[in-house]
């Protein structure tokens, strides 16, 4: 049962006992990550070690393992296997028919259990150009030959030119690794038998919406350690110098004046991915160019980003941490048949440099504190989390642009409502750092938070593929204002024309609580946040920025009906 749930939408089969569909379930991670649960051994900073926790790989048996693999009739020998890719994918269980499971591990020892057939690899083969990569998500059970890459950054700060930059160096398997000699070479091998590399974030923030000093980063650079290793990226744009004694390098963002009202000067790196070419059953076998087939990009192997506050700014406050996340997750970014952004935006710390308060797609906030939420209580909303929907052709099951007209013959939508928490939901300290969701901690960075943008820019045109990704909040081709980007003004440029904004605390609520209040059912959270905390919903920016949100009168720490209370915490 524990198997099967756990397998869930990637079992052949049905599985729902007591009207539980197996079926519908999604693993938020690689369901071969066997050690999660099994603690055999110490590993992956689990003391809870179990005196038959080694039984997964040990003791094989028809119950255990056909659980998972339920394309398998032991009876007959017949059925299909979980990859398709296998040679004998169709033929079924190669052993033959087992009336039982004495024979079992005659074919499967611990070894291929554990360091073959289990190891947790995701493949990812993209739709359009039909290259295929490979993502490993727990660091201490790798395929044979594969290593670790780390970061470290040793500081950062600002030059007497105000450019930004970070001393940082690169470990592979723990142990200083210095880049290969940039000079003749193309293909991107910093290491030998690698290929990419990370890229350098500089987040920020500046005045904007008459908040002198923004608690919320509301810009941001960025530059390729690679491009600027190789001379790939324009001229101008940055140098890298070193390593030095102890194998550090320093990037500089020459194109990149902070200016002296920026506050919270963060740097960060990773965020781009290093691949691993010479992983045997994973390598690199031709380059990765557009239009490309049956190409693999080799191993990528995850490495965990990195961050670190400049010198003589105050850093934003930590809400998440990765750890929480990784409780679920194993490594945040990767699952079991997929990724979002290459598992390579690992960390929670640094989605608010990216995801900042001027973000917006589809009518929807895309600030981190409103996706997060939404994502992770989407199957307690009442209000579709339709944002960044998958929309396929009912018929040919190709998956379609947001401009492409809705056909006639119909479409499949998947969106995130059909994600449903593994845990009690109300227990913010699953994902938040303790007081980075009540506010007890970083209460004064409050008054200095940004409303997050909602709708800017022209929406997707009616009776495209683009609208079923819509909020529902908003109406179909029409313009609301104009879209920030990032850029080195000394401030960002507000449009108070018609772009619509959440307040701040309101957004991260929403992501939630989009229904009725629960204390008098025929008030929606919406009037609430409105009426009696003075926060706005889908407001236009000029309209909100005369009111001011009260929401901590109420659910501030020490107030009446306190977040942390309210969540039963």
């Amino acid at each position: 049962m524990i198997h099967k749930f756990h397998m869930g939408s990637r079992l052949t089969g049905s599985y729902a006992p007591s009207g539980l569909d197996a079926t519908k379930m999604h693993f938020p991670q690689d369901q071969r990550n066997c050690t999660k649960c099994h603690t055999d051994a110490a590993i992956e900073g689990n003391p809870n070690v179990t005196a038959q926790g080694g039984n997964w790989k040990l003791v094989p048996s028809r119950n255990a393992c056909g659980s998972c693999h339920d394309g398998i009739d032991f009876a007959t020998g017949g059925g299909t296997t979980l990859d398709p890719d296998l040679p004998w994918a169709t033929i079924g269980h190669v052993g033959g028919a087992q009336a039982d499971d004495s024979r079992c591990a005659d074919c499967h020892s611990p070894s291929q259990i554990a360091g073959i057939n289990h190891i947790p690899v995701t493949k990812v083969t993209n739709s359009t150009s039909g290259v295929t990569t490979y993502y490993a998500s727990n660091d201490g059970r790798l395929p044979a030959g594969a290593h670790t890459v780390d970061y470290e950054i040793q500081s950062v700060s600002l030059n007497a030119s105000r450019n930004p930059v970070m001393v940082f160096r690169m470990l592979q398997n723990g142990a200083r690794l210095d880049l290969n000699t940039a000079t003749g070479i193309s293909d991107g091998a910093m290491w030998t038998n690698f290929y990419g590399g990370p890229t350098a974030y500089f987040a920020y923030s500046v005045p904007q919406d008459g908040v002198a000093t923004p608690a919320d980063f509301n810009a941001y650079v960025n530059v390729s350690i690679l491009g600027v290793w190789n001379g790939s990226v324009t001229a101008g744009t940055g140098t890298l110098t070193g390593p030095d004694v102890n194998g550090f390098y320093t990037v500089t963002l020459t194109n990149r004046v902070i200016p002296a009202n920026a506050s919270m000067l963060t740097g960060a790196l990773g965020y781009a991915a290093m691949y691993q070419t010479n992983v045997a059953g994973y390598l690199r076998t031709c380059p990765p160019t557009p239009g490309a087939t049956n190409c693999s990009n080799g191993l990528n192997v995850t490495a965990q980003d990195v961050s670190k506050t400049a010198t003589g700014f105050t850093p934003r406050r930590i809400t998440a941490e990765a750890e929480r996340c990784n409780n679920c997750h194993a490594k945040l970014g990767l699952f079991a048949e997929t990724t979002f952004h290459s598992g390579q935006r690992n960390d929670p710390k640094m989605c608010a440099m990216c995801h900042n308060p001027n973000r917006t797609s589809s009518g929807w906030s895309a600030d981190s504190t409103a996706f997060v939420h939404g994502i992770h209580g989407a199957s307690k909303r009442s209000v579709l989390y339709n944002w960044h929907s998958v929309v396929t052709d009912a018929v040919t099951g190709a998956v379609l642009s947001s401009s492409t007209p809705i056909p006639a013959t119909g479409v499949n939508v998947s969106t995130f409502g059909e994600i449903g928490f593994p845990g009690k939901l109300t227990n913010c300290l699953n994902c938040h750092a303790p007081g980075g969701y009540d506010f007890s901690a970083g209460l004064a960075q409050v008054a200095n938070r940004l409303h997050r943008t909602t709708a800017a820019g022209t929406l997707a045109a009616p009776n495209t593929v683009g609208t079923l990704s819509l909020s529902p909040y908003v109406t179909a081709g029409t313009t609301y204002g104009t879209g920030y980007s990032s850029s080195d003004a000394t401030t960002v440029p507000v449009d108070v024309g018609a772009t619509l904004v959440n307040s701040p605390i309101a957004n991260a609520c929403f992501g939630c609580h989009d229904g009725q209040t629960a204390a008098d059912p025929s008030l929606t959270v919406q009037a609430h946040i409105e009426s009696n905390g003075g926060g706005s919903i889908y407001r236009t920016r000029a309209f909100a920025l005369t009111r001011q949100e009260s929401c901590l009168l109420c659910h501030g720490p020490t107030q009446v009906v306190p977040i942390k209370g309210a969540h039963g915490l």
